[in-house]
């Protein structure tokens, strides 16, 4: 059953991603870890992956435009 509104798109990540996804990492080391990450630095490393072929990936998965609709994925590392 779909509801009006609750359709999602997943994609691979794009460099435009890059400060949600960090946000988000950075969230979910406070959350579960208790650890705060520097976002500078966590920004910097999803950069990487995101612009270096061979280190991974990123999904996103969002409904709607910008960082309100997105969420974060899964990164594989290879």
């Amino acid at each position: 059953m779909t509801h009006p509104g609750t359709e999602v798109t997943i994609r691979a990540a794009i460099v435009a991603d890059a400060g949600a996804i960090a946000a988000f990492n950075c969230a979910l080391a406070l959350e579960t870890e208790a650890k705060a990450l520097e976002p500078n630095t966590v920004l910097a490393g999803v950069q990487t992956l995101l612009t270096r072929d061979g280190l991974g990936f990123y999904l996103v998965a969002g409904g709607g435009s910008g960082a309100r609709g997105l969420f974060a994925g899964h990164l594989r590392m290879e």
